[in-house]
């Protein structure tokens, strides 16, 4: 489903790594942010910053361990900033 968020809003994600015997760790990136205040942490929480001025967002998760086909992203997911 489509993620929608407001300006100064959070919201938490998460992630589930696929593939037998593998670390659940990920690590959370953002991309498409004009605002230093809109961050996501080490947890997965995205903060909007209230002065965000982009529309969308993506928010990326990435295993820490690389199944042995090389894959490393977990989820890539969009959120519409209203």
């Amino acid at each position: 489903p489509p993620v929608e968020l407001p300006k100064g809003g959070v919201q938490r994600f998460s992630a589930e790594v696929s593939g037998t015997n593998v670390s659940q760790e990920v690590t959370w990136r953002l991309e498409g942010n004009q605002s230093n205040q809109t961050v996501i942490n080490e947890d997965g929480a995205l903060i909007v910053g209230p002065d965000e001025t982009a529309s969308q967002l993506k928010v990326i998760a990435e295993a820490v361990q690389r199944n042995e086909a090389g894959g490393a992203v977990a989820a890539e997911i969009t959120v519409t900033v209203t």
